[in-house]
C-alpha cells in the first residue's frame, strides 16, 4: 500500500490539493451506535456536574490522543456494577432497550453488588486519567507549545485521578437520572454491564465510550466534542511533533529520500468512510526473518516521519466520506476498491462508477427487474463517460494516452491486518480496449427466448461465481463466498488464462442443476412468463459470465455453435420439446417433472457420448409418434400437428450436425461443460429447411411463432 499510496502524494502535490495532516496518535473514537452509546462526561469546578449521550452525527468530529492501552479526552470506561443473574439481566435488558417502562429503584440499588471497575480496568483507568494527560503536556512543554483548553481540562480531571471518585459521582448521577425518570436507557447503561456467565470481572468487564469535558469550554464555545476543539488539539499536536524532531539525530535517508531518524513508534493508522481502520503499514520483531538481515520493524524499509504524514494524509483523502463513489467504493464488508489518475484535478469525476451498477441495492434490484432499463447498455455507457472524462484532463501537444491510472484493493484480514489484495495500473487506452472486451464478451451468446442478457458491471462477476444452485431451482444461501469481490476488476484488465478456466470450472459446477430445473420449467422452450423475475435476471447473468469467460478464452459464438457440446445442448432441448407435445396430445396435458432432455442433462455433462445413446433410445418412441402426428392438420393450440414437424425436423438436423461434429473424447473439459450450457438455453434458430410434410403456410406459421416468441422474451427480459 505504500507504493501505490506515494505515487498519489506526489499527485496530491502537483495538483496542489491541500490535504489535512492528523497525528498518528489522534485517532477517531469506536463507531456508537444505540447498544454503545457515546457518554459526554461535563466537569465543573473538580465535580461532576452533567452527564449525557452524544448524538451519533457529533461523534465524527471527536478524537482521542493514546494508543490501544489509554487514551484522552475520550476514553473507554466500563459500566459500574455487573450482572449475571440472567433474570436480572432481562429485566434491566428490557429496560434499556424500552420494552417496559415501569422499575423500582431499591430494586436497582439492590442489584449493585458487583464492582465492575476491577484491577485490570484500574490499571487501564489510570494511563487514560493520569498518563496520557501528563505525556500530552509534558509533549507541549518540551516544544514550548501552549495549548489552554487542554490545560484547562486536564486541570478539571485531576479531581478524578483515582477511579472511585469518578465512580461514585457517575453512580450518584445515574440515580439521580432514574429518579427523575430522565434518561432511564443511559442511566442504567452507565450502571450496568450484563456479564457473560462464568467468566470473572477481571476478563469480562465490558466497555463504555465517554468523552471527558468541562463546562468552562463549552461556554467558551470549545467543548471537547466540537470539530474546532479537535482542529486545535490536532494542529497543536503536530507542531509540537515537528519541534520535538529538529532536534533529532539525522542519520540516514529514508526509502522516498528524506530525512530519516530511526523511529520506534508503530506506523499511523486512518479510519477509512468504508468502516474499517487501516494501519499504513504493520511489523511484527517476532518474525525471524526481520534479523537475518540486521534489521527489525521500521528499519526493514524506512519511512520518515514527513513522508508518514503524508502517505497518512493520502489515504485519509482518498477515501473519505466525500470522495465515496468518486476514488473509492466499498465492495464488500471490510473491502474497499481505490482509485485515482497521476494527474488530479480538485472536482474529480467518479473513477469506480463504470465498475459496479449505480444506486443503492435497492434502485439497483428495481433498475434490474424494469424493463427500459435493463434494455440499456449500461456498463457501456459509463465506461464511455468515464474514458471522456479522461481525456479531458489531457494536456495540449503531449500524448494523449500518457496519464495512468492506479487501482488498489484494501481488505481487512482480521483485528490487526488490513492487506492490498489487488494492485494495477493502467491507461485510458487499456481501459477502453479493455472495456470494448469486456461489452463483446459479455454479449459471446446465441439468442434466448427469455431475453437478451445485459452486460455485466465487474463488480457482478463474483455474485454470480458464489451462487451454487439447488435442483429446485433456487439459489443456496451460504454464507461461504470463495471468490472475492474485487475478482471482476481483475477480469476486466486481464486475468491469466488458468485462473479463467478455474473460475469456468466453478461456474459450471454451479449451475449444473440450473438447467435441467429450466428446462422442466419451460423457461428455455417457452420463454419467460413473467413469473420469476429474480431468476429471469441471475440466469441473463449467468450467461453473460458465461459468454464473457469463453471470450476470454477466445471461443467465440461463431465457432463454438457449430460444435459438439452446443449441439448436444441443442439436442437435449429440442428432445424436451418434442416430449412435452406429446404429453400434451397422448397424455392429456400430463407432463413428467422430468423431460426427456432434462433428465439426461447431467449425465451428459459428464458422459456425453453414452448420454447420446440412451437419448438415441428414449427418443424413438416419440420420434415416430412425431412422424405420424406430424402429417395432420391439427390446429388447437398447444397440439398444433405443424409444431411436432417442426420440431422433428430440428431434431434430424441437428442430429446430422452432430455427426459431423463428432470427436473422440469421453468427457466435457470446462470450456466445453459452458458451450453445452449455453447450448441447452440457447432458442432455436429462426429460420430453418423444413422438412416433411409442412405446407409453405405452415412453415410460415412457424417462422411466425418464433418471432413471437422471440419477441415476447424480449419484451419480458
Amino acid at each position: 500500500m505504500i507504493n501505490e499510496l506515494y505515487r498519489l502524494t506526489v499527485a496530491l502535490d502537483q495538483a496542489d490539493i491541500a490535504t489535512e495532516h492528523t497525528h498518528p496518535k489522534y485517532k477517531m473514537i469506536p463507531k456508537v451506535t444505540k447498544k454503545a452509546p457515546c457518554i459526554h462526561i461535563i466537569l465543573d469546578n473538580g465535580q461532576l456536574y452533567k452527564i449525557e449521550s452524544i448524538e451519533m452525527e457529533q461523534t465524527a468530529e471527536i478524537r482521542k490522543y493514546g494508543s490501544n492501552q489509554g487514551t484522552f479526552p475520550a476514553l473507554n470506561l466500563a459500566p459500574l456494577y455487573r450482572l449475571t443473574d440472567e433474570v436480572e439481566k432481562r429485566t434491566i435488558s428490557d429496560l434499556i432497550e424500552g420494552k417496559t417502562t415501569n422499575f423500582n429503584i431499591q430494586e436497582i440499588r439492590r442489584i449493585c453488588r458487583e464492582n465492575n471497575w476491577g484491577k485490570k480496568f484500574g490499571n487501564k483507568y489510570r494511563i487514560s486519567m493520569q498518563d496520557v494527560p501528563r505525556e500530552m503536556n509534558g509533549l507541549f512543554q518540551k516544544t514550548g507549545t501552549i495549548f489552554q483548553p487542554l490545560q484547562k481540562l486536564t486541570g478539571e480531571t485531576e479531581a478524578f485521578a483515582e477511579a472511585e471518585n469518578l465512580h461514585r459521582e457517575l453512580e450518584h448521577a445515574a440515580f439521580a437520572m432514574l429518579e427523575q425518570k430522565k434518561g432511564i436507557s443511559l442511566a442504567l447503561q452507565i450502571l450496568f454491564y450484563l456479564g457473560k456467565p462464568g467468566k470473572s470481572v477481571e476478563e469480562d468487564y465490558g466497555t463504555l465510550s465517554v468523552v471527558m469535558d468541562c463546562r468552562a469550554l463549552i461556554q467558551a464555545g470549545l467543548s471537547v466534542a466540537t470539530a474546532a476543539f479537535t482542529s486545535m488539539l490536532n494542529q497543536k499536536l503536530l507542531e509540537a511533533d515537528a519541534a520535538a524532531r529538529t532536534v533529532a539525530v539525522e542519520k540516514e535517508s529514508d526509502a522516498f529520500g528524506y530525512v530519516f531518524a530511526p523511529l520506534e513508534e508503530p506506523m499511523p493508522t486512518v479510519k477509512l468512510a468504508a468502516g474499517f481502520e487501516v494501519s499504513l503499514r504493520t511489523m511484527f520483531r517476532g518474525q525471524p526473518c526481520q534479523s537475518r538481515y540486521g534489521r527489525i520493524e521500521n528499519a526493514t524499509y524506512p519511512i520518515s516521519k514527513e513522508m508518514r504524514f503524508k502517505l497518512q494524509s493520502a489515504l485519509a483523502w482518498i477515501s473519505s466520506a466525500e470522495h465515496k463513489g468518486i476514488t473509492w467504493i466499498s465492495t464488500d464488508k471490510d473491502e474497499a476498491l481505490f482509485a485515482y489518475p497521476e494527474t488530479l484535478r480538485k472536482n474529480m469525476y467518479s473513477m469506480v462508477g463504470f465498475c459496479r451498477r449505480q444506486g443503492t441495492e435497492e434502485e439497483r434490484a428495481e433498475s434490474e427487474t424494469g424493463d427500459k432499463i435493463r434494455k440499456k447498455a449500461q456498463f457501456e455507457s459509463a465506461a464511455e463517460a468515464f474514458i471522456s472524462e479522461l481525456q479531458k484532463t489531457k494536456q495540449a501537444d503531449t500524448d494523449p494516452m500518457s496519464e495512468r491510472i492506479q487501482y488498489f484493493v484494501l481488505r481487512k484480514l482480521d483485528k490487526a491486518r488490513t492487506k492490498v489484495v489487488y494492485t494495477y495500473n493502467t491507461t485510458p487506452a487499456e481501459i477502453e480496449h479493455s472495456s470494448e472486451r469486456w461489452s463483446l464478451g459479455c454479449q459471446n451468446l446465441p439468442a434466448f427466448l427469455f431475453g437478451k442478457p445485459a452486460t455485466l458491471f465487474p463488480l457482478e462477476v463474483s455474485d454470480i461465481l458464489n451462487l451454487i444452485w439447488r435442483q429446485d431451482g433456487k439459489a443456496s444461501s451460504d454464507k461461504f463466498k470463495p471468490i472475492p469481490r474485487y475478482y471482476g476488476i481483475q477480469l476486466l484488465f486481464g486475468a491469466e488464462l488458468p485462473e479463467i478456466r478455474r473460475n469456468l470450472y466453478v461456474l459450471m459446477n454451479n449451475v449444473i442443476n440450473l438447467a435441467p430445473y429450466l428446462g422442466k420449467a419451460g423457461f428455455a422452450r417457452n420463454g419467460y412468463d413473467g413469473s420469476q423475475v429474480v431468476l429471469l435476471r441471475q440466469t441473463q447473468n449467468t450467461l453473460a459470465l458465461t459468454g464473457l469467460l469463453l471470450y476470454q478464452l477466445e471461443i467465440r459464438k461463431e465457432k463454438y455453435m457449430q460444435e459438439f457440446p452446443y449441439l448436444f445442448g441443442q439436442l437435449l432441448k429440442v428432445s424436451d420439446a418434442l416430449h412435452e407435445i406429446y404429453c400434451k396430445v397422448m397424455r392429456d396435458n400430463d407432463i413428467p417433472n422430468t423431460l426427456a432432455g432434462s433428465g439426461l442433462y447431467v449425465s451428459g455433462a459428464e458422459q456425453p457420448y453414452k448420454t447420446l445413446a440412451v437419448l438415441g433410445q428414449r427418443m424413438n418412441p416419440y420420434i415416430a409418434w412425431a412422424k405420424r402426428y406430424c402429417t395432420g392438420d391439427i390446429q388447437k393450440k398447444g397440439e398444433e400437428s405443424w409444431r411436432a414437424g417442426w420440431y422433428l425436423s430440428l431434431y434430424e438436423r441437428i442430429a446430422t450436425q452432430l455427426y459431423a461434429a463428432w470427436g473422440n473424447q469421453n468427457r466435457f473439459n470446462e470450456e466445453e461443460k459452458a458451450q453445452y450450457f449455453i447450448g441447452y438455453l440457447a432458442a432455436f434458430p429462426a429460420k430453418e429447411e423444413i422438412k416433411g410434410h409442412q405446407s409453405s403456410g405452415q412453415i410460415c406459421a412457424v417462422e411466425n411463432e418464433i418471432r413471437k416468441n422471440n419477441d415476447g422474451g424480449n419484451k419480458n427480459g
